[in-house]
């Protein structure tokens, strides 16, 4: 068994459970920072990370997502490689325009299977298990 623990990182005036999360995108490892909501059924990203390597996102599974102000959000889903700490595997990964929250979401699908994830918010730490 082993895991990897991260701190909360600070947005605006809150820490938050945000991890560095590496994806391979265009053949090269991106490293982008995710918070980890485990409210989430998918990991989705804004589809800025894509356009800026000049990557069609859109060029997948189309799902629309329902948010917590009760709207859709249109999300295009890629099997991508994922590195969370050393550990790398394939995950379901979406890309969308309309994310606009300020940050990236590491949901469960693909990622949530993989490890026991414990949330230490008086320590602000989130510690990655693999048993």
């Amino acid at each position: 068994m082993f895991s990897y623990t991260f701190p909360y990182l600070k947005h605006e005036e809150y820490y938050i459970p945000s991890i560095p999360v590496r994806l391979m995108l265009g053949g090269i490892w991106q490293r982008v920072l995710a918070y980890v909501d485990s409210g989430a059924a998918y990991s989705i990203f804004d589809s800025v990370i894509m356009t800026s390597l000049q990557l069609p996102y859109q060029k997948a599974q189309r799902v629309s997502v329902l948010v917590g102000d009760g709207n859709l959000l249109p999300v295009y889903l890629h099997r991508l490689r994922v590195s969370i700490g050393e550990e790398s595997f394939f995950a379901p990964i979406g890309f969308s325009d309309k994310l606009r929250i300020g940050f990236n979401l590491l949901g469960r699908a693909g990622i949530f299977n993989r490890f026991d994830i414990t949330f230490s918010d008086s320590k602000k730490l989130i510690t990655f298990t693999k048993g």
